[in-house]
């Protein structure tokens, strides 16, 4: 038995891939010099959790944004079509994941409720931490529903 999916899935899949991954590296490149990331993960504390912004992990991690934004596609899909029925979907879209992919993550994630009980970060860089996250996921939000309900509206004039 095999799984074809639907013929819209794929112009949908490329849109989020395309979206995600030039919102991750938009808001990945600012919050680097913002947050200035190479003095705080060259940091004992930093350097506990995350990898020095030398390490080759860190430069390829962009590369693999495409596999992040297909797996966003798939779990999405199947709510793309009441995204685009909303007047705000895209604010609907933010919402779902700031409270499923942010606050409410099952591990101490920075910015999340879990990360703010269980981790010794303070607030002020929880908030710090997670600005980038929420400004990229807004603009991902924001991007991709107004690419596809365009898309979709040329769809239905030109057929």
């Amino acid at each position: 038995m095999s799984f074809k999916p639907p013929r819209e899935f794929w112009p949908f899949a490329f849109k989020v891939i395309v979206v995600h991954t030039l919102t991750y590296l938009i808001f990945g490149i600012i919050f680097f010099y913002v947050n200035d990331y190479a003095a705080t993960f060259g940091v004992a504390e930093g350097a506990e959790h995350m990898r020095p912004t030398s390490s080759i992990w860190v430069y390829l991690g962009p590369l693999f944004q495409p596999l992040r934004g297909l797996l966003y596609a798939i779990a999405l899909f199947p709510f793309r079509r009441r995204l685009l029925e909303m007047k705000h979907g895209w604010l609907a879209l933010w919402t779902l994941l700031m409270v499923v992919g942010i606050l409410s993550t099952s591990g101490p994630n920075p910015g999340s409720i879990e990360g703010m009980i269980y981790t010794k970060t303070t607030i002020l860089d929880h908030l710090r931490f997670s600005a980038e996250v929420y400004l990229q996921t807004f603009f991902f939000a924001l991007l991709l529903l107004r690419w596809d309900k365009t898309s979709e509206a040329a769809g239905r004039s030109s057929g």
